[in-house]
């Protein structure tokens, strides 16, 4: 199965997501660019940590479609502080003793 299924969009739709030309996942050799894979890979970091807090792929999904790239890569960087994104900001993640 594809990504592109898995989130209910288009390979295009991923594409523009990620910042890459529409036909950044129609043609084998622009997948296998590395420009191309680094942004695959950091979205589906991002996606998975996400994914986690919400408990739902397609609201981490939406989340990052609706963030800027910059708060995702905050987001990388706090999440093992146990600080999520929330609004303008972040908040702590309670934890279960």
């Amino acid at each position: 199965m594809l990504i592109a299924d898995v989130l209910r969009t288009t390979k295009s739709g991923i594409a523009g997501t990620l910042g890459l030309g529409k036909d950044g996942f129609a043609r084998a050799s622009r997948v296998g660019e590395p420009k191309t894979r680094a942004r695959l890979r950091q979205m589906l970091e991002v996606l998975d940590r996400v994914e986690a807090v919400t408990g739902l792929l397609l609201a981490a999904h939406a989340w990052f479609r609706a963030e800027p790239l910059t708060r995702h890569l905050l987001a990388l960087a706090f999440r093992p502080l146990g600080l999520v994104p929330c609004g303008a900001g972040f908040s702590r993640v309670s934890r279960s003793r």
